[in-house]
């Protein structure tokens, strides 16, 4: 933002880039125009299957193996995706082709891998930002997929309740990219937010 000489702007974040939007809209409010949350990490700090993410990230081996066989086997990398969605048939071959082509990339999955192993701990997760979102001074839009299998649709619900003034979008029939199963819906709902008087 300095470097583009940007005193404020919009924040629209999206699962990982929902918590870095919110923290920054904590740090530094007075940046921030309007915040848009969209299946936002960050808003609860219990981890989904706890037990086995917290051994695949701290079994070296088998966490590298995963993303070995990731890397390798579009049929897998289909496979995984398939939780990402609801509608199974959002699922492409060319969505499978770029994701294939990102996890054949050593320093992402290299990246990943490293923020795993800095955010799930074994009694929960590292970034959890529920007990400071009654201070949370910017209008805020949170959207959330009601099939959403990585961000549980009550921690958006607990997020709306918490930040005064906010809205909740919860679209139904969308899981956890919900711009790129519901674009149109998206669209529209964030265009509307970020343009209203």
């Amino acid at each position: 933002m300095d470097a583009l000489s940007l005193e404020r702007a919009s924040l629209v974040g999206i699962s990982l880039g929902g918590a870095i939007s919110l923290g920054f809209a904590l740090q530094s409010p007075e940046r921030v125009y309007r915040l848009v949350l969209v299946d936002s990490h960050g808003l609860g700090g219990e981890v989904p299957w706890r037990t086995v993410s917290w051994a695949l990230v701290r079994l070296p081996l088998l966490n590298k193996a995963l993303w070995t066989i990731l890397g390798r086997s579009r049929r897998m990398v289909g496979w995984s995706l398939r939780a990402v969605f609801y509608d199974p048939g959002n699922v492409t071959v060319g969505l499978v082709d770029e994701v294939h082509r990102m996890m054949k990339e050593s320093r992402a999955s290299r990246a990943w891998r490293s923020w795993q192993r800095n955010e799930i701990r074994w009694d929960g997760l590292r970034t959890n930002f529920v007990g400071r979102l009654h201070e949370v001074a910017v209008p805020t839009l949170i959207l959330h997929g009601a099939e959403d299998r990585f961000v549980p649709v009550t921690w958006a619900r607990r997020a709306h309740r918490l930040i005064k003034g906010s809205e909740l979008q919860v679209l139904p029939r969308c899981g956890h990219w919900l711009p790129r199963e519901k674009p149109d819906e998206f669209e529209r709902v964030v265009s509307s937010f970020l343009t209203k008087r």
